[in-house]
């Protein structure tokens, strides 16, 4: 047979034996199998086995997108009975900083809520809520005597300060405050630099 050609195989010998046991099971008397019958077999099924036509693989459905809710905002947490209960904080506190050593210490020398304002430059109610929080009570208007008023009257229309009318007339300067703010409802005056002898009289 011209149009064949022959071609060598190499196999193990476990290899062969296992073609040979193959070879042996599928000989019958009429039709005895060798192992090269084996091999041609193969190259005929290989020659004349029709190609496999790829399976198209079908493309993945478009994913649906579930539809979004709307965010609700979330609602404030109900206040506690602690809370409700705590105390709020108190409106009137003082805060203007303000020395509370020497307004304890002008306090117990008698000055009252309005002098306390004046010494610290603050207005009266800043004064009344730092001695509130110093559990200090309110001092009234100090009682004194032999204030010659008309010469105070005086001595302030001169446009002396307090300082100065103290020292005119020999009483303190917070009785020249408490007279001229509580009972004449006269101005501060600003410091003249002017000095006064003690007893002056008037004119």
């Amino acid at each position: 047979m011209a149009d064949r050609v022959p071609v060598g195989c190499t196999f193990t010998a476990a290899e062969y034996r296992a073609l040979t046991r193959i070879a042996a099971e599928r000989s019958t008397p009429e039709r005895p199998v060798q192992v090269h019958h084996l091999i041609e077999d193969l190259v005929v099924r290989a020659l004349t086995r029709r190609p496999e036509t790829p399976r198209e693989v079908p493309a993945p459905a478009p994913a649906v997108e579930a539809p979004t809710r709307p965010e609700v905002p979330a609602e404030p947490a109900p206040a506690t009975v602690a809370e409700e209960q705590k105390p709020k904080a108190h409106r009137g506190r003082p805060r203007t900083k303000v020395d509370r050593r020497l307004l304890r210490e002008l306090h117990a020398d008698g000055m009252t809520d309005s002098a306390l304002a004046e010494a610290f430059g603050v207005c009266k109610e800043t004064a009344r809520a730092h001695r509130d929080a110093l559990g200090l009570k309110p001092n009234t208007s100090r009682r004194h005597t032999s204030v010659d008023v008309d010469l105070l009257v005086k001595l302030h229309a001169q446009k002396l300060n307090d300082r100065e009318i103290a020292a005119a007339m020999g009483i303190r300067r917070e009785t020249v405050g408490d007279y001229r703010r509580e009972r004449l409802n006269l101005p501060k005056n600003t410091a003249t630099g002017r000095k006064r002898t003690k007893g002056v009289e008037a004119a």
